[in-house]
């Protein structure tokens, strides 16, 4: 609801046009975004959804160039990564143990600045493909909670349930700028003037650290990597 009235509020300021973009044209748009988390960054956290809003102009017939908002938001853990390898015994009787770490409390927030450039593949008065590359700047927090707790396993050589481990790790907040890239393909079906129903798919980069805790298991993130979806409304005017 909040793209559609980001929208609605561009055309009641914008003047309308036609169906097909000319050369000139005036562009804006907004819509939902999932993010999946790839690579390393996918170790922590399962996809979260967010939003985008964005403005631009078509410069020739086959680019158009946009400044784009984007924030998202993730906020589940990855429960069957985020596990704590514990052994017990020494030596040839030596045992390990993967132990879940249940209510470990994480969230990771991005709110993006980019430009992008997409490119006609395709451009008729009922349908329109691009190729898009951007590139900016994010802002992201990352958050983790305190975490204490006894980790208790099921002991192979006796058979009862002995404590592994006791996990007293303090919170942690980490914040920065840094540079995005993003590359993908989009997609527009023309509703009715000036309304295009718009979908695509990006690879994203957040070119960012997050440090490793090793009491937790946590290996380091360097470049928190996504497969990003979209769907929106987008006005040509």
């Amino acid at each position: 609801m909040v793209a559609v009235r980001l929208l609605l509020t561009v055309l009641c300021v914008l003047p309308q046009g036609g169906a097909k973009a000319q050369t000139g044209s005036v562009i804006a748009g907004a819509g939902a975004v999932y993010n999946l988390p790839v690579g390393s960054l996918h170790n922590r956290y399962r996809g979260g959804t967010g939003g985008m809003a964005y403005v631009g102009a078509q410069v020739s017939p086959e680019w158009t160039w946009v400044g784009k908002f984007e924030y998202v938001e993730l906020t589940t853990p990855n429960a069957d990564a985020l596990q704590k390898v514990v052994t017990l015994g020494q030596g040839t009787a030596a045992e390990r143990y993967t132990v879940p770490m249940p209510g470990l409390a994480m969230k990771l927030t991005a709110a993006s600045l980019t430009a992008e450039a997409m490119m006609n593949l395709h451009r008729s008065d009922a349908m329109q493909a691009h190729v898009v590359v951007g590139f900016g700047f994010t802002n992201w927090v990352n958050t983790r909670g305190a975490y204490y707790s006894t980790l208790v396993v099921d002991s192979a050589g006796t058979g009862n349930r002995v404590k592994a481990l006791v996990l007293a790790v303090p919170e942690n907040r980490q914040e920065d700028w840094s540079g995005t890239l993003n590359v993908g393909m989009s997609g527009a079906v023309h509703l009715i003037d000036p309304l295009w129903l718009t979908a695509g798919i990006d690879y994203k980069i957040i070119v960012g650290e997050l440090w490793q805790t090793l009491d937790l298991d946590l290996e380091n993130v360097a470049g928190m990597q996504f497969l990003s979806a979209r769907i929106g409304l987008r006005a040509e005017l």
